[in-house]
Order: C-alpha cells, then structure tokens, then sequence
C-alpha cells in the first residue's frame, strides 16, 4: 500500500508541476493565428525542442534606412510547396527590426526548408523567399535582384546553429511596389 502512495503522490506533483510550467510558458501566437505582434513572433509550441531563430531589418528602396511598422507575414512551405506551415504575421519595431521563432520543421528529409516572406507598409508590398539548409541559408536569384542595393554584409543571410537552436539573420529591402 505504501509504495501505491508515494506513486499516487509522486504522479500528483508532477502534474502539478508541469501545469505550472505550461502556465509559465507565454502563449504562442499558433493559439492566435491571425494577430499581430510587434517586432517579435514566438510561435514555438516545444521550447525545450529544436528551435529556428530567423531575425533581421526591413530597409527602404535605398537600402540605407530602416522601415519602422512594416508588417512581416511569413510562412514554412511543406510538401513542395503544396501547402503552409508555421505561419505568422508581425510588424517591424522603431528601428526596422523583426525576429521569428518557431519550431525547427521536421520531416525535410536532405531538402532545404524554404520560407515565404510578404512584406507591406500601406504604399508597398513585397514578397520574397528564404531558403535554410541544415549547413547554410540562401537567397533565391529574385532575391538578389530587387536587393542588391544592400550592402553585401546585409543582402546575405548569416548562419549560425548550436545544438539545438538554428539562427539566421535576413534583411530585406521593401523597394517593389505592387
């Protein structure tokens, strides 16, 4: 009878214990999917999991200043592009900044993940791809055309990754008008 007792209690203050840690976790903005946040988007749902971190500025035409309250959509294209994953929506903050943190995608086999971008600020829209490999980020030729009056330190992603966290910084230069 004892041991059933310390199992009943043990099994009681792990639920009590992983229900204040949900608590204490911020909701996700999948649990509001069609709410906009200001210049940061946790849409994690596993914070201890594998993690994608993809940050950077939104510039104007020139390439030189920074766009403040641009609002950022973004989505994961899954099944060759066939359908969307991991959407989100945010505006840039004061300095044109954004940062976006998901879940790392699973099942992409040796594909690289490959992410869509539409950008607006009232006057303009843009939309634009990112594509992020296990070893490196890249930009699609479309890209580099309407971009390549960032400097080359802006226009190019920049990679990092530690074990369980994957980090790619992408600037953007909203200078197409629709």
């Amino acid at each position: 009878m004892k041991n059933k007792l310390h199992r009943r209690g043990f099994l009681k203050n792990s639920l009590a214990a992983s229900g204040s840690l949900m608590l204490s976790v911020p909701l996700s903005a999948a649990a509001f999917p069609n709410t906009t946040a200001a210049s940061k988007c946790d849409i994690r749902l596993n914070p201890f999991g594998k993690q994608l971190e993809i940050s950077g500025k939104i510039f104007d035409a020139s390439g030189k200043k920074v766009l403040p309250n641009t609002t950022l959509q973004f989505w994961h294209f899954v099944d060759d592009a066939k359908k969307k994953s991991h959407r989100g929506m945010l505006t840039t903050d004061d300095k044109g900044r954004y940062q976006i943190k998901l879940d790392y995608p699973s099942n992409t086999g040796d594909r690289a993940l490959n992410f869509g971008f539409d950008l607006s600020n009232g006057a303009k829209n843009y939309q634009t791809n990112l594509k992020i490999s296990e070893f490196d980020a890249f930009i699609t030729g479309e890209h580099w055309e309407a971009n390549n009056q960032l400097e080359d330190n802006l226009l190019f992603p920049k990679h990092s990754k530690s074990d369980h966290r994957t980090m790619v910084e992408f600037n953007i230069s909203l200078n197409n008008q629709k």
